[in-house]
């Protein structure tokens, strides 16, 4: 990505945001490769965000090759950074899904940057990603082991080098009944495991939340639609930054895709999840229905069910607070 359709981002996204602004660096490969860019990018944000008395945010997703530089610089940021590293497990599962570029293991060079990582007290969140045929509780039994506090247990999207190497996504029913195992079993070994849903309201997936910016300037709703190669690029691509460095969008995309709210999809009217999940995601029911006004049922289904499970959590957990008080209150009162 060139200095002016980043600089152009950045100007165009502060004056559409609030008193929070959070810089996203991610993308295929390793992020931190355009590490001089990210800096520049960080520094006229910051320069931005004094003049405007706005909080600034950093989000970096890493795939763990960092280098010494980069690794140094993270660490300045400490206290606006959120930090991902993407480490799908033990060597095995992670140099099959994530292997080198050469085609080599990656995964003594990660874990030699995540123990760098832990002895400079850097907060960091593991980023796994299963597939079909994964073993959700027996990866959280090997991050206790490697002394990992918190990890975000995802599927994949069966797209680009998933294509060409045919790994399949595990089920979506299958992977809501091991989390659940997977969950239950962090709790009980002192390690966070975060859920892919909130029980936070939400009105829609957030789908143009996010101001997601291609390295040839196109605009996206989702990061998961980026180019040609991705279904739905005609729907969810609402905008470009031209060489002039002007930012133009399409209005009339970005209206419809910020109209499709929980009130306008017509499976979510009788749903008591649909004020956790929005809708869900948007871009999958597109390229599996051809319409963003519609629902992905496989994924209503588990959300229903993982939004049951993580309720009775909340609630289990207020009453157990409670007779913990009352029995207190019978002792010494």
């Amino acid at each position: 990505m060139s200095w002016q359709t980043a600089k152009a981002a950045i100007d165009w996204a502060l004056s559409h945001s609030g008193k929070r602004f959070t810089l996203f660096f991610q993308g295929e490969g390793e992020t931190t490769l355009a590490l001089c860019l990210m800096q520049k990018c960080y520094r006229y944000a910051s320069l931005k965000c004094r003049k405007l008395k706005k909080e600034l945010f950093v989000t970096v997703t890493t795939n763990g090759l960092l280098s010494e530089a980069a690794i140094n610089w993270l660490q300045e940021l400490r206290s606006a950074l959120r930090l991902y590293v993407s480490f799908d497990g033990p060597p095995a599962i992670q140099n099959r899904q994530r292997p080198l570029r050469t085609g080599g293991a990656s995964w003594p060079i990660v874990w030699k940057v995540i123990r760098r990582l832990r002895s400079m007290n850097m907060p960091f969140v593991i980023k796994a990603s299963v597939v079909r045929g994964g073993n959700l509780p027996a990866l959280v039994q090997y991050f206790h082991e490697l002394q990992i506090k918190t990890i975000q247990i995802g599927g994949i999207m069966e797209r680009g080098r998933c294509i060409t190497t045919c790994t399949r996504s595990m089920d979506i029913n299958r992977f809501v009944e091991q989390f659940t195992k997977a969950f239950e079993l962090g709790k009980s070994l002192g390690l966070e495991v975060a859920p892919l849903w909130s029980l936070g309201l939400a009105n829609s997936c957030g789908l143009c939340s996010l101001m997601v910016v291609t390295t040839d300037g196109h605009i996206t709703a989702c990061p998961n639609v980026l180019d040609g190669r991705d279904k739905g690029v005609e729907v969810f691509v609402y905008g470009r930054i031209d060489e002039e460095g002007h930012v133009l969008i399409d209005e009339h995309k970005l209206r419809l895709l910020r109209s499709r709210t929980v009130n306008r999809l017509s499976p979510c009217k009788k749903c008591f999840a649909k004020w956790n999940c929005g809708g869900g995601c948007a871009t999958a029911a597109y390229q599996k229905t051809g319409s963003v006004f519609s629902v992905e049922p496989e994924m209503c289904t588990a959300i229903r069910k993982a939004t049951a499970y993580m309720l009775d959590k909340v609630l289990r957990s207020y009453v157990e607070s409670d007779l913990a008080d009352t029995r207190y209150l019978a002792q010494h009162v």
